[in-house]
């Protein structure tokens, strides 16, 4: 059966755009569908959503390219405040602080807006050989054969590959293909994202204040500026959102509090209910789930595209190592070996995050005396707290290459 490339990517996201480029930086033939038209792609528009990006997903982009525009368009994080408290009262007395230096690096990462990160790798994956980037195309159906799998678009254009990775999203076409059990729970949460300017420097210092309703996650962009990640209830966030300028200011600023003076708002605000999702199993013949299509976390802790990230970097290990070998890399046996590597980092955040939201989005007086408690344990155990900051930078556990800065 002829093949029009060795693996097609559907979703050309930041996950599936950094496949891509790991995959055909190695001399595999890539087809990366794209459901965005291209002028949309890295537009400069009132989009200011921005993303965490953790010590090890910054080398990652470094390796594939991006280390100029992380430094010019991102902001380092030095360091990470982390408090609990209610709004209007400021933080309680238990404050854990989270410093670069306290494991010897310049950085925990950086925070950089979704249009500069996607306008980067667009410009990568334009003129990166052996990818075929096709946009405004939207797969219809994976159709697992002998030797490959034929992608069906909306268009009516087919196309073969032998490994076909889904990088679009939990209800994406591939993750239906798939069809695992999956782990679903609704939070009755929802985000609310933003960006504020302020009249005060921010010091490269990230916060996350624990409120009864849900976190607040202050994220430090370039300049007096800052990205909000507010969880509230549902209802709760649909009403900020629907509130005009002024009238959100004036809810946000006594639970942001003062330390960065006063706040004016920045574009446009964003909201996504939250839930956790969990696939069984991410591996089926010549199918793999990777990013969203495989997990979807809680943010308070920010980590959802950073283990999308380190997912697209693992299996571009193992896809390139396979064809180095002359396996055949749309096997089941190679495809499961991408699964046993990536399901305990997965599995694992999952469960983490679950556990520090009831624990934290809570008014009990006995788990405030508990978290209290455990932060200042933390605090007094050196090693434990090095241990959680090299977790938070992702220098933890089974490492794929690129993420450690090292090419394959």
């Amino acid at each position: 059966m002829r093949m029009d490339s060795d693996i097609a990517i559907c979703g050309g996201g930041i996950v599936g755009s950094s496949l891509a480029l790991a995959l055909a930086r190695e001399g595999l033939s890539v087809l990366l569908f794209d459901m965005s038209p291209a002028p949309a792609r890295g537009s400069a528009g009132s989009d200011r959503r921005a993303f965490a990006l953790s010590l090890s997903s910054c080398r990652l982009l470094d390796t594939l390219g991006l280390a100029d525009l992380l430094r010019k368009r991102g902001q380092a994080v030095r360091s990470v405040s982390i408090s609990d408290g209610r709004a209007g009262q400021g933080a309680g007395p238990a404050v854990l602080g989270f410093d670069a230096g306290e494991i010897q690096e310049d950085s925990l990462g950086c925070v950089i807006e979704d249009r500069h990160l996607r306008s980067g790798l667009i410009g990568l994956v334009k003129h990166q050989p052996g990818i075929t980037h096709l946009t405004a195309a939207a797969v219809s159906d994976c159709r697992v054969e002998s030797s490959g799998v034929m992608v069906l678009l909306t268009s009516g254009r087919q196309y073969r590959a032998r490994v076909v990775a889904g990088c679009d999203g939990r209800n994406g076409t591939v993750a239906r293909c798939v069809s695992p059990p999956r782990l679903m729970k609704d939070y009755g949460q929802s985000a609310l994202v933003c960006t504020i300017e302020h009249e005060l420097p921010h010091e490269g210092v990230a916060h996350q204040f624990f409120m009864p309703p849900g976190p607040l996650a202050i994220l430090p962009l370039p300049g007096c500026t800052s990205s909000v990640v507010w969880t509230e209830s549902t209802a709760e966030v649909d009403r900020l959102v629907s509130l005009p300028e002024a009238g959100f200011i004036s809810e946000l600023q006594p639970r942001f509090g003062d330390f960065l003076g006063r706040l004016r708002l920045v574009g446009n605000r964003f909201a996504w209910p939250l839930s956790l999702s969990l696939a069984e199993s991410i591996a089926a013949p010549r199918l793999v789930l990777v990013g969203e299509a495989a997990h979807g976390f809680h943010p308070l802790a920010g980590q959802g595209l950073n283990v999308g990230l380190r997912d697209a970097a693992a299996l571009a290990e193992i896809l390139v190592q396979a064809t180095r070998r002359g396996e055949d890399s749309g096997n089941l046996a190679v495809l499961r070996r991408y699964q046993e590597w990536r399901r305990v980092d997965a599995a694992s955040l999952a469960v983490a995050t679950d556990f520090f939201n009831w624990i934290y989005s809570n008014d009990s007086d006995f788990l405030r005396t508990i978290r209290g408690i455990g932060m200042f344990m933390v605090r007094g155990a050196p090693w434990l707290k090095r241990s959680l900051i090299r977790e938070a930078a992702g220098l933890s556990g089974s490492l794929p290459r690129l993420v450690s800065g090292r090419p394959l």
